[in-house]
């Protein structure tokens, strides 16, 4: 390839996968259907991303090592003290779950496809896996309840590396003498062994030499990468598929050890994981054959509903039976399986190598990519769909936190709370004695507002909402980021410092760059006026939002609409008008505050 083709190629590889997921978020359709799409344009279609002439012998060593930091990011998002009560359900869903979807995907794909036994069951073991990249979203757009979501988080996250090993033992049993039990049993023990052991070391070298000043702060980020990448290698080149464990293993460790801070470290990944899906998913579908990829739909189709159908059901039957998980949660865990980046990463090595051993293996490429694309359609849409029918969604997130002090704010906290508001107040400032909040109809949080902490007492809380206004400048940005990227900026309203024409340099800019909308209780009000009518509860008055036009006094400041279902709307021009016009004024209440 020429130099121009070359460039032309990787800038497509980056446009159109992180192009997919910011259209994925934009329309709510599933980021995997769009990342394939888009991949299939990339490729077959248009011809501008060929990435066997652009990477070469390089290709299979790149995904697999982009896998692997994958899974280093996921295991970020497995915190021990998050899931208390489903870490037994998780057990069983990725042993036994694992091997009655793998033995069901054996029998369905030998019958449907007539393959050879050994093709059908390294197909079955391909079709195990599932993963953070398709399950994270799919989690999020149903909202289930209390640890279901992070079961099938952890689900997720643990399967890649299990259904990657389960598949390179098949292949070694298939390919050489090893024998077909016990040689399949040592392989896949001696990888797991052999991943935890090297992931485990490299957390505990980077720990220590965090504890005691040998990694400079800026450096902190970078360092943490090298160990991912130096876990990876030397595991992998021991056994293969050993560093996708090394690598969860060192993000899980470094997740759940309480010595080190690694938040650089969380905040980088984050932003790392999604531009490696993006490449990744662009490139793998890049690779396929519109032909192949036509000629087994039909076939495939009826794979994807026996593993919808059958294996997911039986599984979660099996591996949540005797728990205390409702049937209602069951069902939802049986309705969430899709398939994801290692499924796709993997097949094409496995089909490589068995075609090489005189195997037929030609149409497992394109069956796995079709279902695949399949089942992220399924999924995507279907999951939360079923989560709503059986009850177990949270539905809209209903809450409101404040960002402020909060001597100031517990009054108009605990006035939401008693409304029936989910309503989290957040002071980094707090002392633990301050303010017991466990009587009161709110939830405190008091630590550091870059943690993951901060995040998880917004999800806890269902936040749908946020109000920032601590009177620290720098605290104020910093908080305003974090729930834009959270809550989305339409969902995030801001106290300004002080009245229209009396603000600082800073101020006016912010004003200049945010519509009235955006500014919480109206653009006239500011943090000192709002602070002198929020300390006594009984400035409070409710009214029906259609009436409040009249009844409410002169200089009284409008703060919350709250609908009849719990929802705290931050009052606004804008929200004001809408409610008024809307078909619940008559049922919502405005909670405005007066001097």
């Amino acid at each position: 390839m020429d130099t121009a083709s070359i460039t032309i190629a990787l800038g497509t590889i980056v446009v159109f996968g992180v192009g997919a997921q910011w259209l994925a978020r934009i329309t709510g359709i599933p980021s995997i259907v769009l990342l394939l799409s888009a991949g299939i344009l990339a490729g077959p279609i248009t011809g501008l991303v060929d990435p066997e002439e652009l990477l070469g012998d390089t290709l299979d060593p790149a995904i697999t090592l982009a896998v692997g930091l994958l899974l280093f990011d996921s295991g970020f998002s497995l915190r021990l003290d998050k899931l208390p009560d489903g870490l037994d359900v998780v057990d069983r869903l990725v042993s036994v779950g694992a091997i009655v979807t793998w033995l069901i995907g054996w029998l369905a794909s030998w019958l449907i496809f007539d393959l050879d036994v050994a093709v059908a069951a390294l197909l079955g073991a391909v079709l195990v896996v599932s993963g953070p990249t398709v399950v994270g979203p799919i989690v999020r757009a149903s909202r289930p309840r209390g640890t279901t979501g992070k079961v099938l988080e952890w689900e997720g996250a643990i399967l890649d590396p299990i259904g990657a090993t389960l598949g390179a033992a098949l292949l070694t049993v298939f390919t050489t003498d090893t024998g077909p039990v016990l040689g399949t049993i040592a392989i896949v023990a001696a990888t797991i062994a052999l991943g935890v052991l090297v992931g485990g070391l490299c957390a505990a070298v980077f720990v220590v030499a965090w504890r005691n000043y040998a990694i400079p702060d800026d450096l902190q980020v970078p360092v943490a990468f090298m160990f991912a990448v130096l876990a990876f290698t030397v595991a992998g080149a021991i056994l293969s598929e050993a560093g996708l464990f090394a690598t969860l293993t060192l993000g899980l460790a470094l997740a759940n050890q309480p010595f080190a801070s690694i938040a650089q470290v969380r905040r980088f990944q984050a932003s790392l994981g999604a531009l490696i899906v993006a490449t990744l998913f662009i490139v793998l579908a890049a690779t396929l054959d519109l032909g192949e990829l036509g000629a087994v739909l039909v076939p495939s189709a009826l794979l994807l509903a026996v593993l919808v159908l059958v294996a997911r059901p039986l599984s979660a039957f099996l591996c949540t039976l005797g728990t205390d998980f409702a049937s209602a949660d069951r069902g939802f865990i049986a309705s969430v399986a899709p398939r994801g980046i290692v499924a796709a990463s993997t097949v094409s090595y496995y089909s490589f190598v068995l075609n090489d051993n005189g195997f037929d293996a030609d149409e497992m490429v394109p069956v796995t990519f079709a279902i695949i694309i399949g089942a992220g359609i399924v999924y995507g849409f279907g999951s939360p769909l079923m989560a709503r029918r059986l009850g177990v969604s949270r539905g809209t997130a209903h809450g409101v936190a404040l960002f402020g002090s909060l001597a100031t704010v517990a009054p108009l906290a605990s006035t939401l709370g008693a409304a029936g508001v989910p309503v989290l107040v957040v002071d980094h400032q707090a002392g633990r004695d301050e303010h017991d909040a466990g009587e009161e109809a709110f939830e405190v949080f008091r630590g550091d507002i870059l943690s993951d902490d901060l995040l998880e007492a917004i999800s806890s809380q269902d936040v749908g909402t946020a109000v920032v206004g601590t009177g620290d400048r720098g605290v104020d940005f910093v908080a305003m980021r974090r729930c834009v990227r959270t809550l989305t900026k339409a969902k995030t309203f801001y106290v300004p410092r002080r009245p229209p024409g009396q603000e600082g340099d800073v101020e006016m800019r912010w004003r200049a760059r945010t519509p009235d909308r955006f500014v919480a209780f109206g653009p006239d009000v500011s943090r000192e006026a709002l602070h002198e009518v929020l300390a006594p509860v009984s400035s409070f008055t409710w009214l029906p939002v259609d009436t409040a036009d009249d009844q409410m006094p002169d200089g009284a400041i409008p703060l919350f609409i709250v609908t009849d279902d719990g929802r705290g709307i931050v009052a606004t021009q804008h929200s004001l008008s809408a409610a008024r016009d809307g078909a619940q004024s008559s049922t919502s209440r405005l909670l405005y505050a007066h001097p």
